[in-house]
């Protein structure tokens, strides 16, 4: 089956930068993970990093690449797993070379929970260790390529019409209780919920795009015409809406 243009385009702008004194080893190098739409860097220690940076950074800059880091937290000189909780906070800080928001996602053996702690609070996206389900990391780097996730068939209650503009706001509450809103297109809605108080499933994404989490909804076009004369069929009465 032939890839999309997407699919191509962001194969030709991703890099995965993995820094890790294992590469051999590396999750990265399984069937699974050769599908994923970038090209593959490897690192065995943060000085060879920093060199990729110097390179990878002015593509940012310009537009032309896409980066993730994955990042072992531990190697063979003097086993500090705070040298790379460092390396995080370097980045955040804006001292490395590559955009200060570039995701980095650990991936380690470390188990101690102040260490991980340490490094999700260093600006760390993600943690993983190295002997969790491999599918959940490939879902995570998938996900800071660009690839949409669904997370949920959500209700969304109808708050405001904009029937001159062709618009509407409706609002949804996430899972961890966080009020959502947003502004679409009144077609998105089925016409027997285009009221205020009113309201309809759709399906929610989220998407990873120039840094930031996106909320997307997506419900199939509603054809007004063809809704209303169903209605209408169905009730045996003339529908105004």
């Amino acid at each position: 089956m032939a890839k999309s243009n997407d699919v191509k385009d962001v194969a030709t702008n991703a890099t995965i930068l993995e820094i890790d004194d294992e590469p051999e080893e590396s999750v990265l190098r399984t069937t699974q993970f050769a599908e994923l739409p970038a090209e593959h860097k490897t690192a065995e220690d943060l000085q060879i990093a920093q060199h990729e940076l110097k390179i990878l950074g002015p593509l940012q800059r310009y537009g032309s690449k896409n980066v993730v880091i994955l990042l072992d937290l531990m190697f063979p000189l003097d086993q500090n797993p705070r040298d790379g909780i460092a390396f995080i906070r370097s980045i955040r800080a804006g001292e490395r070379e590559v955009d200060s928001r570039t995701p980095v996602i650990v991936h380690s053996n470390v188990a101690n929970r102040n260490i991980i702690n340490e490094a999700l609070e260093a600006g760390a996206n993600m943690f993983f260790k190295k002997t969790d389900d491999p599918g959940a990391l490939l879902d995570a780097i998938s996900f800071f390529l660009g690839k949409e996730k669904l997370t949920n068939r959500t209700a969304w209650e109808v708050v405001q019409l904009y029937r001159d503009r062709g618009k509407m706001r409706i609002r949804a509450t996430a899972r961890d209780r966080y009020i959502l809103e947003r502004l679409i297109d009144l077609d998105m809605c089925p016409l027997e919920a285009r009221i205020e108080g009113g309201s309809f499933l759709a399906e929610t994404y989220k998407k990873y795009r120039d840094y930031e989490v996106e909320v997307l909804i997506k419900t199939k076009t509603v054809d007004v015409d063809k809704e209303r004369e169903e209605i209408a069929r169905i009730l045996d009465i003339k529908v105004n809406l």
